[in-house]
């Protein structure tokens, strides 16, 4: 007998679970244990609504089960269903072969479709879901479709996705792809997805971008829409393309990544769409990466995250070998147009390389951006341009008087080790910080053996507002950087904030590095407990060299540096200060030693020579030495080429085998002003 089958049909078939086998025949009666139907087709024609199919598996993996039906002929290619149903596999693992795939439908939008598929292997075989309201799949592979799952919401506003327990995927450009298509602006809308215990292999094509899973929204306006997404235990390797690509602008999301592998993913090298394993464009965005591991990935970096308000933290994860040299961000690019925070704790960089910001790139365009990095390790990695390790600016190319910064930034460095970083052809710091305003506290970390090409360990650049840095607990061993280790500059403001730098001790390589300290005199400047040793300039503060954004004059600001309990030892010049058009002048110097045992040339102690002023009739100046000892020293110079009254006290100090008989040097210093020791 012959059923013609329409998809329009009654929802009700005979049977609540329906068994399906190789050896069974299709019929009006099949579908019993005894009499089980030859068909999937067939099957779900006798299925009620909410019922099961049993698909035996034995013989499938030679003679899979397809679209066709002796007993049903209709319009349609491949399967339609239209009811809820679970599909599970008996005995052995059913292979299902259906070129035309299967279409899952929801004719009403009040009784949306429950769909269960489990224990099955679908090989070239396309699944789609329209206005499903939940997809459950458990140990299931896919292999050899272009798109594996597709779902497109359409009426519904609600979808749940569930994909686990050994669930693989393999050859198949798109492995899963939610198409969010609903309109609908005044019901909350919410996509739940949750994948655990998943395997991707060898998915993708060199001439195609897909990616494994991708969720995109096509409406304009679903600005209720909450995306929940929960990834544990995933493996993923040797695919073409993205991991996870979120396109959802005005949604807000919420995501929990945990045991999460990804290792040996390639990319186009041409391409320029979705370079990078995680990739989410999202209104708000709040993410957790915990135990990721991330390692030995072409042209794709680990994570961008581009929102207009972002909370990323990253836990307990690793990034290891990988090269983007034409993007900035070699393992992370963060871009928030508001706030945005960025968290890591307990992790790993190592050989990573990209243009600017060879591990991290992070920006926020108009508000706060709050960087945490406690107990992280940067090793070997690179870039092209700026921030061997970390680049924290704006994505503008071109020199500095494009690049304006983050509005506001809270960064706190805890426990880092940048080692071995280095530059690619071209000269870069291994930590750029830009930021027109906030504050910048490095602790207990140490950056070792950076050298080549690289141009400064730390480069903190102020773009026009107050910065507040600390530095405080912090080694800076053999970098042999070629212009200084720390470098704290200020670009168009009057007064910058204060630098503070404690605790530290900070030794040049073999051969004598330019700089340990270069400073812009536009901060107030502290040094308590560090000892400086084998550099040609230990400490060095003017005015900045970094180009202007305006021509209007930057006006006159305070100048004011103390000095206590340091160590300066065996440098060829210790201190060089100048400051233009200063209001006032301090320079405090207590407890400290400034020793030198070779005879370096053109060498000296202290140089503070300032000009005469421009802007203001005069400035006052006071000088202050207590129990400072010269030893073995050159002479000191101090000139100030202006008006005013000038103090200098010097108590307990000590000059010892100095080079010159005198070893100060006032130059034009009585003539303009007064001046008294004692």
């Amino acid at each position: 007998m012959i059923f013609h089958y329409s998809p329009l049909a009654s929802q009700h078939g005979v049977h609540t679970d329906v068994y399906v086998s190789l050896d069974g025949c299709d019929s009006e009666s099949c579908g019993t244990v005894r009499n089980p139907c030859r068909s999937i087709a067939m099957a779900v024609y006798q299925m009620d609504w909410n019922g099961h199919i049993y698909l035996n598996g034995i013989g499938t993996e030679e003679r899979p089960y397809d679209c066709e039906s002796s007993a049903i002929h209709d319009q349609q290619k491949g399967i339609v269903v239209e009811k809820r149903l679970h599909i599970v596999g008996l005995h052995s693992t059913p292979y299902v072969s259906c070129t035309e795939g299967f279409r899952f439908l929801t004719k009403h939008v009040t009784n949306p479709l429950s769909i269960v598929l489990s224990d099955i292997v679908f090989v070239g075989t396309p699944l789609t879901f329209w206005d499903c309201y939940a997809l459950t799949i458990s140990n299931c592979s896919f292999r050899d479709s272009f798109i594996a799952l597709s779902v497109y919401v359409i009426h519904n506003t609600r979808m749940h996705i569930n994909i686990a327990g050994s669930v693989f995927f393999k050859n198949n450009t798109f492995c899963l792809k939610i198409s969010w298509q609903n309109r609908e602006t005044l019901s909350d809308q919410y996509l739940v997805m949750e994948v655990k215990e998943a395997t991707f292999s060898e998915n993708g094509k060199h001439y195609s971008i897909g990616g494994l899973i991708t969720a995109k929204s096509e409406a304009a306006h679903p600005l209720s829409l909450l995306v929940r997404v929960s990834c544990f235990h995933i493996k993923a390797f040797k695919n073409y393309g993205h991991f996870i690509h979120l396109d959802l602008p005005t949604a807000k999301t919420e995501e929990i990544y945990d045991n999460v592998m990804l290792s040996n993913n390639f990319f186009a090298e041409l391409s320029l769409d979705h370079n990078s394993l995680y990739n989410s464009v999202a209104k708000k965005t709040r993410a957790k990466f915990s135990n990721l591991r991330c390692s030995s990935n072409h042209l794709l970096r680990c994570i961008t995250i581009q929102s207009e308000e972002a909370k990323v933290e990253v836990l307990n994860s690793s990034f290891e070998e990988m090269q983007l040299t034409n993007h900035n961000g070699g393992a992370m690019l963060f871009n928030s147009t508001g706030n945005g925070s960025v968290f890591l704790f307990n992790c790993s960089f190592r050989g990573i390389k990209a243009r600017g910001g060879g591990a991290l790139f992070a920006y926020s365009q108009r508000g706060t951006l709050n960087l945490n990095i406690t107990k992280v390790n940067f090793t070997k990695c690179a870039a092209a341009s700026y921030g061997c390790a970390i680049f924290v600016a704006d994505q503008i190319k071109g020199t500095n008087k494009t690049r304006l910064g983050s509005i506001m930034l809270q960064a706190i460095f805890h426990e880092v080790r940048v080692h071995h970083c280095y530059g690619l052809h071209n000269g870069c710091d291994s930590v750029r910080l830009e930021l027109s305003d906030g504050k910048v506290v490095v602790k207990d970390s140490s950056w070792r053996n950076n050298s080549q090409f690289v141009t400064r360990s730390i480069k903190i650049l102020n773009t026009g507002g107050n910065t507040d840095i600390h530095v405080s607990g912090c080694t800076f061993v053999q970098n042999n950087a070629s212009e200084s280790d720390v470098t704290v500059h200020a670009s168009r403001s009057r007064f910058a904030g204060n630098f503070l730098i404690a605790h530290t001790v900070m030794v040049s390589g073999t051969n004598l590095s330019w700089q340990a300290l270069w400073i812009n005199s536009h901060f107030r400047i502290e040094l308590f407990n560090v000892a400086i040793k084998l550099y040609k300039r230990a400490l060095n503060i003017n005015a900045s060299n970094e180009v202007s954004f305006s021509k209007v004059s930057w006006g006159c600001y305070p100048f004011s540096v103390s000095i206590k309990n340091c160590t300066f030892r065996n440098n060829v010049r210790d201190i060089l200060a100048t400051s233009p058009d200063p209001t006032k002048v301090e320079l405090i110097i207590t407890n400290t030693i400034f020793v030198t045992r070779e005879v370096f040339p053109r060498s000296s102690g202290l140089r503070f020579f300032i000009k005469p002023l421009k802007e203001i009739p005069s400035a006052n100046t006071t000088i202050e030495m207590d129990n400072v000892t010269f030893a073995l020293k050159p002479c000191n110079f101090l000139a100030f080429l202006f008006p005013g009254n000038k103090t200098i006290r010097i108590r307990r100090s000590q000059f010892r085998n100095c080079r010159c008989l005198n070893s100060w040097s006032w130059k034009n210093f009585s003539k303009i002003g007064r001046a008294s020791c004692r």
